[in-house]
């Protein structure tokens, strides 16, 4: 398994984005024991019932020599009854040199992988079998965008990355000082890793941290989790 994969595998089911014009983006520093490793930024926006977003992760510090990784994913779709429904995501990838792309649009919920470049040497599973789920960017920006007192704490997703299913809730909320609130969230791998992938590690709890603002709502200011590499820790630059 490349590092690319065990990065994405890991911080996937909590964070990635852009710096797109949007009504809600930040960027976090990503250390793994105690060593920046990585930058992900987020953009995205909710208008008319209709949403998009983008995102962006790049290896930084120690990593970087080790290998150079950056990824990009966008998505667009609407939101009914509270519920995100993607219509089309786009990702590209690239790690110590190799080019990596892939595109999945949806009809009537249910992904259709559009395709891979280069082909994906296993079919994993299919995604006709997938409906309901979501996306990898989806996902990050149902998690990290500002939520209302009664948001905060309440995700519970399916991704389909298009080839393997894996889940993210949040739960929870606790109050602590300063207007803060802690919620108790995992990502969970369900079908479609590998055997090796699932005796590293199927489930990867973490904590993830709100900060209260001026306007009653609550922002995403730190993630804390432990990975197959170790205690990482996602904290947002503050403006």
């Amino acid at each position: 398994m490349t590092i690319r994969s065990r990065i994405l595998g890991v911080i996937s089911g909590m964070v990635i984005a852009s710096s797109a014009q949007a009504n809600e983006q930040g960027i976090f520093d990503v250390t793994l024991l105690g060593v920046r490793a990585a930058t992900i930024s987020f953009a995205g926006d909710i208008e008319g019932g209709q949403y998009a977003a983008s995102g962006q992760l790049r290896t930084t510090g120690l990593l970087r020599l080790v290998s150079q990784v950056s990824y990009d994913a966008q998505v667009q779709g609407r939101v009914r009854g509270g519920q995100f429904q993607p219509r089309l995501y786009r990702e590209s990838a690239r790690d110590a040199g190799e080019q990596f792309s892939a595109e999945m649009r949806y009809r009537g919920r249910v992904p259709q992988a559009k395709g891979y470049a280069p082909p994906r040497t296993t079919t994993g599973l299919d995604p006709a079998s997938q409906a309901g789920t979501v996306d990898v960017m989806t996902t990050i920006f149902a998690v990290l965008r500002d939520q209302t007192g009664a948001g905060v704490c309440d995700v519970a997703l399916q991704l389909f990355d298009g080839a393997r299913r894996s889940q993210v809730v949040l739960t929870q909320p606790e109050a602590l000082a300063n207007g803060q609130i802690r919620c108790v969230g995992e990502y969970r791998r369900l079908q479609g890793f590998s055997d090796t992938a699932t005796a590293d590690q199927q489930r990867f709890p973490f904590t993830l941290t709100y900060s209260a603002l001026s306007s009653g709502s609550y922002r995403v200011t730190r993630v804390d989790t432990q990975t197959t590499f170790g205690r990482a820790s996602l904290r947002r630059r503050m403006p």
